[in-house]
C-alpha cells in the first residue's frame, strides 16, 4: 500500500484473520501514514497548500532580520509511539541559503536535523546568493527508507540602494550598515551619487524608487551634471528586460529639519505581488558662515559674531586674528562634517598665515552647531594694498559651501610698520604715501615726521631751492574746523594732510614767485604779507587789500595774506578714501 499526505495522516488499525482454519488467535495491527509540514509564513492560508508546489517565495538578500522571509516548520503529523520525532530539513542548491533561528545568529544549513519538540518552529530565510532554491523538510524513514516530505520553492533576490555613507568617494560593503544610521550627508547644492542594484537577471515586475519622507528636499537627476532629472516616484517596468538606470544622482535643494529626514527606498514587486525593499536616510545640510558675514561696506562690524572689520594688534610685530566661525543645519550634523569641511582666507601679502593649533590647514573644529577655526597674520605687510578686501569660505569636500567678504586695516597712530623709520613714524605716515595722500613720498628725502603740538599740521623749511617738508602728527589725528577769512573748512584725516601738503607747497611756490625768473619778481609788496600789491588789487574781490597785511577781520587764525592765499589753494583737496585702509580711516566703521 502505497500513501501520501502533506497536513493530514492517517492512522489504520486491523486485524489479521486466517483464511483457512487453524489454531492461534486472530492478532491486530496498527499502521501510520505519517505527515510532515513546512509553509511560507506569508503563504500559509486556508487553500495555500493546494499550490505549494508553484508558489515561489521572494527572499531578500539582507543582514536586517526583521526583514528576512519567513518559513514555518509545523508539527509532525506521526504517531510518534511508532516513528521517532526527528526531520531533516534540506536546501538545493545546499550552498544557496542558510536559517536562522529567532537569536538571528543560529544558523541551520542544509541537512540540518529538527526535533519535534521545537515545532511550531519559524525560521528566517538568510540568502548567501541570489537565485532560485527548493527546500524540504523530510521525516523519518520507514522500514523501506521512504519519507514523508514537504516542498517549498524560493528565489533569493537582491535589491540593493547604495550611497556612500562613510564619505570616503566610494560606494562598498563598507556603507551597507550605515545606509540608515547615520546615512548619507550631502550639502544644499551638491550632488551625491547613489547606485540602484536588481538580481538575478531576468526578474519580472517593477522597480520602483520613491521618496518615502523628505522628498522636497532634494531632486533626483540621471547625471552629475543635471541635465536629466527623474521625476520621483520612479518606476521601471522589468518585463522584456531590465530598463532601470544603475546609478542616479542626488541633488540637496533644501536643508533638513532634522538629521536622516531624507527617506529613499527603492522597492522590487513581484509579478505575484510580492515585495522587497531596500532604504536609505539622507541629511541635506547647509554651512553658512557667521564670521566674517555681512557687508563691511555699508553694514561694518569690528567685533563678536558676523565681524568684517580686522585690525592688526599694536604689538610689534602686529598681529591679526581671526575667529571664523560657520553655523551647519540642521543641528546635530557639525561633529559629523567637521572632518570634510576647511576654511580659506585671503592671504596677506608680506605677512605671515599660521592657522590654530587645533585647525591645522584651516581644518576645523566642532562647537555645538558650529564650526570654528582661528587664523592669524603676523607682521604688517609692506605695501598699502595688502590691506583692504579679502574673502573668507568654507568648504565641504573641496566645494564651497559659503563665502562673505572682509576687510583688513592697520591700526592708524600705532608704530608697528615694518618699512624705514619703524618703531617711530606711525603707520599712517608710512602707508598713506604716495597711496592715500598723493604728494609725498618715504625715499626723496623730501619729507620727514615729527609729531608737533596741536594745530602744528606741517612745516616747510623756507627754502624753494631745495624744500623739506615736515609732516606733523595732527595732520591725521586732528579734526580741522574753522569759518575764518570766509573759508568754511571741516575736514579730518587724509583729507587734513592732504590739504596741508598743498598749502605747504604753495608757500614754496610763492618763495619761487619772487626769485628771479619768478612771476613776481622785483614787485612791490608794500604790506609785507609777500603777496604783490598788483595781485592783491587783482583779488579784492576774494577781500585782499594790498594796504593790510592781515585783510581780513577778524584775522585769520593761521596769520596774514599769504597763509590764507595758501589755504584757498588747499580748500577742498583730499586724499582718495578707496586707498585709506587706517583704523579710523575713510574705510573704517567709525570714518576719520
Amino acid at each position: 500500500m502505497n500513501a501520501h499526505s502533506s497536513q493530514q495522516y492517517v492512522t489504520i488499525f486491523g486485524t489479521l484473520t486466517q483464511p483457512d482454519p487453524g489454531s492461534g488467535r486472530n492478532p491486530w495491527f496498527k499502521a501510520t501514514v505519517p505527515a510532515v509540514d513546512i509553509d511560507w509564513e506569508k503563504h500559509a492560508g486556508e487553500g495555500h497548500e493546494n499550490d505549494e508546489d508553484t508558489w515561489a517565495g521572494i527572499c531578500p538578500v539582507t543582514t536586517n532580520q526583521s526583514q528576512r522571509t519567513k518559513i514555518i516548520v509545523r508539527s509532525p503529523k506521526d504517531d510518534l509511539s511508532l516513528v521517532p520525532g526527528r526531520m531533516t530539513l534540506e536546501c538545493w542548491p545546499a550552498d544557496i541559503v542558510r536559517f536562522l533561528r529567532e537569536d538571528g545568529v543560529t544558523a541551520l544549513w542544509s541537512e540540518a536535523t529538527i526535533s519535534d519538540s521545537e515545532t511550531p518552529l519559524t525560521l528566517y530565510v538568510d540568502p548567501q546568493k541570489v537565485g532560485p532554491f527548493r527546500v524540504a523538510l523530510l521525516g523519518p524513514s520507514d522500514d523501506k527508507s521512504n519519507r514523508p516530505t514537504d516542498y517549498l520553492f524560493g528565489k533569493a533576490v537582491l535589491v540593493d540602494l547604495d550611497v556612500d555613507a562613510d564619505s570616503n568617494g566610494a560606494i562598498n560593503e563598507a556603507d551597507d550598515p550605515l545606509e540608515e544610521t547615520p546615512g548619507g550627508i550631502l550639502a544644499t547644492g551638491t550632488v551625491k551619487q547613489v547606485t540602484l542594484n536588481l538580481a538575478p537577471a531576468g526578474l519580472t515586475g517593477t522597480l520602483k524608487l520613491l521618496a518615502a519622507s523628505g522628498g522636497g528636499r532634494i531632486r533626483v537627476w540621471r547625471d552629475a551634471g543635471k541635465t536629466s532629472a527623474v521625476a520621483m516616484p520612479a518606476e521601471w517596468n522589468l518585463s522584456g528586460g531590465y530598463t532601470f538606470p544603475t546609478t542616479l544622482y542626488v541633488e540637496g535643494i533644501n536643508a533638513s529639519a532634522a538629521p536622516r529626514d531624507v527617506h529613499l527606498r527603492l522597492r522590487y514587486t513581484s509579478e505575484g505581488n510580492q515585495q522587497i525593499d531596500d532604504d536609505i536616510r539622507l541629511t541635506v545640510f547647509k554651512v553658512d558662515l557667521i564670521t566674517p558675514a555681512g557687508d563691511p561696506v555699508n553694514a561694518a562690524v569690528q567685533s563678536g559674531d558676523g565681524q568684517n572689520e580686522f585690525t592688526y594688534s599694536s604689538a610689534n610685530p602686529g598681529v591679526l586674528t581671526m575667529n571664523l566661525k560657520a553655523r551647519v543645519a540642521p543641528s546635530g550634523m557639525a561633529s559629523q562634517i567637521k572632518d570634510q569641511c576647511l576654511f580659506t582666507v585671503d592671504t596677506i601679502t608680506g605677512s605671515t598665515l599660521a592657522w590654530g593649533s587645533s585647525n591645522p590647514n584651516g581644518k576645523p573644529t566642532a562647537n555645538g552647531d558650529d564650526l570654528l577655526a582661528t587664523v592669524t597674520f603676523t607682521g604688517l605687510p609692506v605695501n598699502n594694498t595688502a590691506f583692504g578686501n579679502k574673502k573668507a569660505a568654507v568648504y565641504f569636500n573641496t566645494r564651497k559651501q559659503d563665502e562673505k567678504n572682509y576687510e583688513v586695516f592697520f591700526p592708524k597712530q600705532e608704530r608697528n610698520h615694518p618699512g624705514t623709520g619703524s618703531g617711530s613714524t606711525p603707520n599712517w605716515y608710512y602707508y598713506w604715501a604716495g597711496a592715500a595722500v598723493p604728494g609725498y613720498d618715504l625715499t626723496s628725502g623730501t619729507y620727514s615726521y615729527a609729531d608737533g603740538s596741536a594745530d602744528d599740521y606741517a612745516q616747510y623749511n623756507g627754502n624753494p631751492n631745495n624744500p623739506h617738508y615736515t609732516i606733523h602728527g595732527p595732520a591725521s589725528a586732528g579734526h580741522e574746523q574753522y569759518n575764518s577769512a570766509g573759508l568754511t573748512v571741516d575736514r579730518k584725516g587724509i583729507d587734513t594732510c592732504a590739504a596741508t601738503l598743498v598749502h605747504e607747497k604753495q608757500h614754496r611756490q610763492t618763495d619761487l614767485d619772487w626769485l628771479p625768473g619768478g612771476a613776481w619778481f622785483a614787485k612791490t609788496d608794500g604790506d609785507g604779507d609777500e603777496l604783490p600789491d598788483d595781485w592783491e588789487d587783482a583779488h579784492t574781490a576774494q577781500g585782499f587789500d594790498k594796504t593790510k597785511a592781515s585783510s581780513f577781520t577778524p584775522a585769520f587764525i593761521y596769520g596774514d595774506d599769504e597763509e590764507v592765499w595758501c589755504e584757498m589753494n588747499a580748500l577742498g583737496r583730499t586724499g582718495d578714501g578707496s586707498k585709506d585702509w587706517a583704523k579710523p580711516g575713510k574705510q573704517s566703521k567709525t570714518v576719520f
